[in-house]
């Protein structure tokens, strides 16, 4: 009960963010930021400071990642995208491709699961992680915070990850403006 209860304050958030994610904030200026295929998109604070492409092999083939990065004091946002291949979307359902990338989330980042919901974003099937890290949870350290979300879009999948560094206010509604701005293209 208390996971659904935290989940569905998560998502209140997230409806709430979206709400207000077109108005601009007076110290900073929001920016769209679009996938490499122009599929999905974000609300970032500016530019993404890293742009990477991260290829690796698969039995069904190479499989090329390309992510958008944008880092500040207390706060690391992210937009992901990958075309997955036919065969991968052929044998694998698509909530286990959205799990897959969440348990993908939680291996990078060495993250501890704290829920886990599913829902729908722009119509597409969507999977909501909320984490911690626990490697940094002691006194000195409150411990960095997650939410992730996992997101295909026909044989795109999106992975779209706020991670808090440390509690501070404005983090958190950078966290939460980021997460409530996705937008579905097609």
């Amino acid at each position: 009960m208390h996971t659904q209860a935290r989940m569905l304050t998560v998502l209140a958030a997230l409806v709430t963010a979206s709400m207000f994610s077109s108005q601009s904030s007076a110290e900073e200026t929001w920016v769209r930021v679009v996938s490499h295929d122009k599929r999905a998109s974000a609300l970032f604070p500016s530019q993404p400071d890293k742009i990477e492409t991260v290829s690796r092999n698969s039995p069904a083939g190479t499989i090329n990642t390309r992510r958008r990065q944008y880092q500040s004091e207390g706060v690391l946002l992210s937009l992901a995208g990958t075309k997955l291949p036919g065969a991968a979307l052929r044998f694998a359902s698509t909530d286990k491709i959205l799990r897959n990338a969440a348990e993908g989330v939680l291996a990078t980042y060495l993250g501890k699961k704290v829920s886990m919901i599913e829902t729908k974003i722009g119509g597409e099937p969507a999977i909501v992680l909320e984490y911690r890290v626990p490697d940094y949870d002691d006194e000195d350290h409150p411990g960095y915070r997650g939410i992730a979300i996992a997101l295909l879009v026909d044989e795109s999948l999106y992975v779209i990850n706020a991670i808090l560094t440390k509690e501070d206010p404005k983090a958190k509604a950078k966290q939460q403006k980021l997460l409530g701005s996705i937008q579905v293209h097609k």
